[in-house]
């Protein structure tokens, strides 16, 4: 019966009735064989975005933001669309973390802010890596990157990668010979 209420709610919340309510009651036969169950659903208002609020964005362009998003102003407010605005969001690359939420998620209101709360990550980053193998010798990487160039998500990598097989290293004498 939890399933079904479940869903039943998942549906309601995704027309937009974020603070539905669904309560279940069971009644058994006197010779308790059958049930009757019985949802009751409290659909309260529907609730439409008011605003768009994005916090957290010290280095990125807002509208970079914007751009990824499925809810809009003045639109249903739809826990898919959440989902895939976060999702297309997080895969720009510059943010730890993307949470959206009611402002005031508690009180019910058919207008609500939307608050969109991003990380940032460290823009650049500089990555060492020493190596030692017998069949690439002695090795070394060394990579620049830049997440988040001009606050655009435009991402930059340099990478230089040098390697040294001594003679030490070769095995067979014919080869290192040659």
């Amino acid at each position: 019966m939890e399933d079904a209420r479940r869903v039943l709610l998942d549906h309601y919340k995704e027309e937009g009735y974020a603070y539905a309510e669904i309560s279940v009651a069971t009644d058994l036969s006197p010779d308790k064989k059958l049930a009757r169950v019985r949802f009751t659903l409290l659909e309260r208002q529907q609730v439409r975005v008011a605003r768009l609020v994005i916090t957290g964005n010290h280095r990125t362009d807002e509208g970079v933001i914007r751009a990824r998003l499925r809810l809009q102003q003045g639109g249903v407010y739809r826990q898919s669309d959440v989902r895939r605005s976060e999702e297309q969001i997080a895969t720009l690359g510059v943010f730890s973390t993307v949470t959206m939420g009611l402002e005031d998620a508690a009180v019910p209101a058919r207008e609500k802010t939307v608050i969109i709360t991003v990380a940032e990550r460290l823009p650049q980053y500089l990555e060492v890596r020493p190596g030692l193998s017998t069949g690439e010798g002695v090795r070394g990487v060394l990579e620049y990157g830049h997440r988040n160039l001009g606050g655009l998500a435009i991402q930059l990598t340099l990478r230089v990668q040098l390697s040294y097989l001594p003679s030490a290293f070769i095995p067979d004498d014919r080869v290192r010979e040659n």
